[in-house]
């Protein structure tokens, strides 16, 4: 497991989607939400049977401070067992 432990029972783990995207162009906050829209690289078939790289929206991401904060922590953790992969390795 890579996630610290935590005292919340998490339901529908298994049920949840997955998202994945390839950058977040766009960012802000309104009110003490922020705001931050995912997007992901998609390749688009054109007329003349040809490609075009394009970019979708995934998912607009909307989540209270403490959210925010508690995500920013994850994802520093997650990049320091991507800079020691014998730690990454053990979870």
């Amino acid at each position: 497991m890579t996630a610290k432990p935590t005292t919340t029972f998490l339901k529908n783990i298994a049920a949840a989607p997955y998202v994945y995207f390839d950058g977040a162009p766009c960012y802000g906050a309104l009110a003490g939400v922020v705001e931050v829209t995912l997007a992901a690289r998609t390749i688009a078939p054109k007329a003349d049977n040809t490609t075009a790289i394009e970019a979708s929206c995934v998912a607009h991401l909307r989540c209270p401070l403490h959210a925010a904060v508690s995500l920013r922590d994850a994802l520093n953790q997650a990049l320091a067992m991507l800079e020691t992969p014998s730690a990454a390795a053990k979870h």
